[in-house]
């Protein structure tokens, strides 16, 4: 059994089968099933205790605690043309992960928070801060969006005011008329885009080919990937805690190290 995950490009095998790499893209198409309620949901509660752990009476009978939901569908795919054509069949598993969607949320709210102050920080004219054309204003606008990424979330208003100035004679300079142009933003949620982004967090699709791997499988599989992740990231230079010390018996050390 294999199991391919697009969100973080990884592989977990259990076998010596294996996936093909999928591009990191996710098609909102898969969700519109579940929005128009054609979808029906497999819930995915949370793993059960060990069996060395106690279990009290009020925990064995409260209801389980889900952690995700979703659906898997089986894709045909196929590579090359002609004679050459290889056509196989795999399954995507497409889950809402209920935490994964929560600090995506909380992720999402702060950036919104984060540029709508810094939106109407660029009306501050007072000392210290700088007076910028009207050109300049749009374009620190559009920085601040493509910065927290939140270009189709808000909708910045601006207002153009027009001020003139009496400029009196002093120490040689003539009196004079300017002219300042002022432009001033303000930027609002947008509630319809904040909606359908909300309903696209915590959406993950994993790819296997293993056509009778469940949903709670997958699901585990991938919460359980920190192990595997461990173990490389040691074989890749991080060094094994071994201090020098000198053991006469071979079982010593086998314990030293284990």
């Amino acid at each position: 059994m294999s199991l391919y995950s697009l969100s973080q490009m990884s592989l977990i095998t259990t076998t010596d089968c294996h996936v093909t790499a999928m591009p990191l893209t996710f098609d909102t198409e898969l969700l519109a099933p579940v929005f128009r309620d054609e979808e029906t949901l497999v819930s995915v509660a949370a793993p059960e205790v060990t069996a060395n752990a106690p279990v009290s009476a009020a925990s064995a009978e409260s209801e389980p605690d889900f952690i995700a939901e979703g659906f898997a569908i089986p894709m045909s795919q196929s590579v090359g043309t002609g004679t050459e054509k290889f056509t196989w069949t795999e399954q995507w598993l497409v889950v809402h992960s209920f935490k994964h969607g929560q600090r995506q949320r909380q992720s999402l709210d702060n950036r919104i928070e984060k540029a709508t102050a810094a939106i109407a920080q660029l009306n501050v004219t007072s000392r210290g801060h700088k007076r910028r054309s009207v050109d300049e204003t749009v374009a620190a606008v559009n920085r601040i969006l493509q910065r927290y990424r939140v270009k189709a979330l808000l909708q910045v208003a601006d207002e153009t005011t027009t001020e003139t100035l009496h400029k009196r004679a002093y120490r040689g300079q003539p009196a004079r008329t300017l002219t300042e142009t002022k432009l001033s933003v303000k930027a609002a949620l947008d509630p319809d885009a904040y909606e359908h982004t909300q309903r696209l967090l915590g959406w993950r699709v994993y790819v296997s080919n293993d056509l009778n791997l469940s949903l709670q499988e997958a699901v585990y599989g991938y919460r359980n990937e920190c192990l595997i992740e461990r173990c490389f990231r040691r074989y890749k230079g991080k060094s094994i805690g071994l201090t020098p010390l000198f053991l006469a018996s071979d079982e010593r050390v086998k314990g030293w190290i284990r």
